[in-house]
């Protein structure tokens, strides 16, 4: 697979359409799997747009101009594939790319992590990274396992509103893990693929009722702006017809996606090759 600098190197000609079949078949394998790389070459593209509609509405732009334009985004790339994302929190070398930095547990004798790993078959079918990644330390497999039992399993939400809580938060937060998981199980859940795509693009959850769009809006906002949450928010909640109990289950939901996508970004924690068509 390639590299993140060498994204960024081939970005320009991407964008251009002036690679190969099999070069572009390599970056968009890449893109796929990189939220860092997307948003670069998105970046790039706007650019690109805003310099050509600048063209077309003005008289001339000087050749020279455009010249030093496209050399100072060229050394801008070349600059932020050195440094690696804005939040600095995951280096981009040769050594590293996008391998995953933690591995998750794959076998184990431990008697604990076994009977949990059990458990998380008989409820999902298999065991996926995330819970293998905490199997390194026992004990916190077994909060993690406990919390999205009484969580996600239990309680009095609608599975459909959980997953759309999981889903809108982990993509605000950038966690594209996350994201795939639970657009999967939204599917599963019987959710329209138009509906989905809706929602991924707006954020307008069409599939839920009046109350469980008033707890998505508060859920969302309190992960986004904790400090600033609109006060109206609570109360169109309750007046749709949420309890404090279903207000504090949603606040449950997010707080336990919102330190899943910290602990699986800053690991970065590999998505499982079977789910990355749902990114």
């Amino acid at each position: 697979m390639l590299k993140c600098h060498e994204i960024s190197a081939l970005a320009s000609d991407w964008l251009d359409g002036e690679l190969t079949t099999g070069q572009k078949m390599k970056v968009r394998l890449h893109l796929m799997m990189c939220r860092h790389c997307r948003n670069l070459v998105d970046g790039l593209a706007t650019t690109q747009r805003i310099l050509v509609q600048r063209v077309e509405s003005e008289a001339a732009i000087p050749d020279q101009f455009l010249q030093r334009t496209t050399s100072a985004l060229d050394a801008r790339l070349s600059e932020s594939a050195s440094q690696g994302p804005p939040n600095g929190n995951i280096a981009v070398s040769d050594a590293a790319g996008n391998d995953p930095t933690f591995h998750p547990l794959q076998e184990t004798s431990d008697d604990k992590v076994l009977a949990i790993f059990d458990e998380i078959r008989q409820k999902e079918g298999y065991v996926p990274n995330l819970f293998r990644a905490y199997a390194h330390n026992p004990d916190l497999l077994e909060q993690a396992w406990s919390r999205v039992k009484s969580l996600m399993y239990n309680g009095q939400l609608s599975p459909r509103l959980k997953n759309a809580i999981a889903t809108i938060v982990s993509q605000d937060n950038g966690c594209d893990y996350c994201v795939a998981h639970h657009k999967r199980m939204l599917k599963t859940l019987g959710v329209k693929p138009g509906d989905l795509s809706t929602f991924m693009a707006t954020s307008e959850p069409v599939f839920l009722g009046p109350m469980d769009a008033a707890l998505l809006q508060f859920a969302r906002e309190a992960n986004r702006n904790p400090h600033g949450m609109p006060p109206d928010l609570i109360a169109n909640a309750r007046a749709a017809g949420a309890s404090d109990y279903a207000i504090m289950e949603a606040i449950g939901v997010m707080e336990l996606y919102s330190s899943f996508n910290r602990m699986l970004d800053s690991l970065n924690v590999p998505l499982e090759p079977e789910m990355v068509s749902e990114l």
